[in-house]
């Protein structure tokens, strides 16, 4: 038993990785990507507001005051993000606190990929 026990502990462990895809310039954002997750986030059925932050993040919030919530209302959203994940940097906030870029943070159906960009 022995020295099954130590064959396993010496065999390789070899991870599988899976590849990032290659981009342009990071600080570019990706055309594609972001004309895919607008159109997502715009056909999720939920009204959101979205504002970059001084990173060059995409924040999406919810419209009204109200916490994420990836397990109901809000899945649709996480699908979307997720389809962009390796590509596009975006997060979510809650909107229950105010937030002074909360304040200026555009509806989501009015965000286009020009707007994110500059």
């Amino acid at each position: 038993m022995n020295g099954i026990l130590a064959v396993i502990l010496l065999w390789p462990h070899r991870r599988k990785t899976r590849r990032l895809p290659r981009h342009t310039d990071l600080l570019e954002l990706n055309s594609e990507a972001s004309r895919t997750f607008l159109a997502c986030l715009q056909n999720t059925g939920v009204e959101y507001k979205v504002y970059v932050d001084p990173a060059g993040a995409t924040v999406v919030v919810p419209a009204t005051k109200r916490e994420i919530d990836f397990d109901g209302v809000d899945a649709k959203l996480l699908k979307c993000m997720m389809q962009v994940k390796h590509l596009m940097h975006v997060v979510t906030e809650s909107s229950l606190y105010d937030h002074d870029e909360h304040e200026n943070a555009v509806a989501s159906h009015s965000v286009t990929h020009e707007w994110l960009s500059e």
